[in-house]
């Protein structure tokens, strides 16, 4: 009884020492058919019912595939009107219906779920001229939130009174936005900005600062983060360089690698998206990543 009472301690430290992390199990992957030829995709979105959407960058259009790559139809095209984008850079899934956010119209531009159009957003207001809209995210049909790549603030706006509120600016020090480049939010609501250095600045809905999550490696300096997804209640960030993949772990406070299980390819991914329990990675080449998700005991 001595005995196992001096391993106790031991024990205990080993069991708190662990932590619950995620792991990622490569379930295949999905070639989008019949694309253009030199086509730049450079966002996803999945929705409940599985319909994949890309966005795509040299022809400005967005796709809408089924989970076996199939094109079940397209929209957009460059230009100025209804419909159309000038440097498309971002979507969002926003209940049923896909949210884009065109850049240089300063503008967000909603479809339906079968890419119908439905309406136009223009963001400019007499004070600010000039939005760029780098990425957006939605809590809900009616409220959005835009990354401004001109005052490098975030936008919460209400779609049906066009109310728009600012924050994440100067005036908010520690917190102040610095080199954005992804927004997203979590199920419970945190709204995290993804930063240039990998750090992560977290508000809730109403711009109250809740954190600043440095990046943990120190050779960052020498990569750039640009791509952020909600995994539950983690993060994973998308960098330049190998292992192209890091994740925040929210319980543990740890940044780790994820795992890719029965995945031994090392390929930069364009952006990713995390939908019905499954992670979706998209490849520079327009190939699309499919894992399963389960849970594992590790050390942090």
């Amino acid at each position: 009884m001595k005995r196992l009472s001096k391993l106790s301690p031991l024990i205990f430290i080993l069991i708190w020492n662990c932590t619950i992390k995620a792991q990622f199990k490569f379930e295949r992957e999905i070639v989008p058919q019949a694309v253009r030829e030199g086509v730049q995709f450079n966002a996803i979105g999945v929705n409940e019912f599985g319909d994949i959407y890309l966005l795509e960058s040299k022809f400005s259009e967005v796709y809408r595939l089924d989970q076996n790559g199939n094109i079940l139809n397209r929209n957009g095209g460059f230009g100025w009107g209804l419909g159309q984008f000038d440097c498309p850079r971002d979507l969002c899934v926003s209940g049923l219906d896909i949210i884009v956010a065109d850049q240089n119209n300063h503008r967000l531009v909603r479809y339906d779920r079968q890419l119908n159009y439905i309406a136009t957003q223009d963001l400019r207001s007499d004070s600010r001229r000039l939005i760029y809209p780098l990425s957006l995210t939605a809590l809900q049909i009616n409220e959005l939130f835009i990354l401004s790549g001109e005052t490098a603030e975030i936008l919460r706006l209400y779609v049906e009174n066009n109310e728009q509120t600012w924050f994440g600016g100067i005036e908010y020090g520690a917190y102040a936005l610095v080199h954005p480049v992804s927004l997203r939010m979590n199920r419970k609501g945190i709204l995290t900005v993804l930063q240039e250095n990998g750090s992560l600045v977290q508000f809730d809905r109403f711009g109250t600062p809740l954190g600043l999550i440095p990046f943990r490696d120190s050779e960052m300096n020498k990569c750039q983060a640009y791509g952020l997804t909600a995994v539950n209640n983690d993060w994973l960030i998308l960098i330049d360089k190998i292992p192209f993949l890091h994740m925040f772990y929210t319980k543990s406070k740890n940044w780790v690698e994820p795992t890719l299980a029965d995945f031994d390819r090392h390929e930069p991914f364009v952006a990713a998206t995390f939908s019905n329990n499954r992670l979706y990675l998209l490849t520079s080449n327009g190939t699309i990543l499919v894992f399963s998700i389960a849970t594992s005991q590790s050390k942090p």
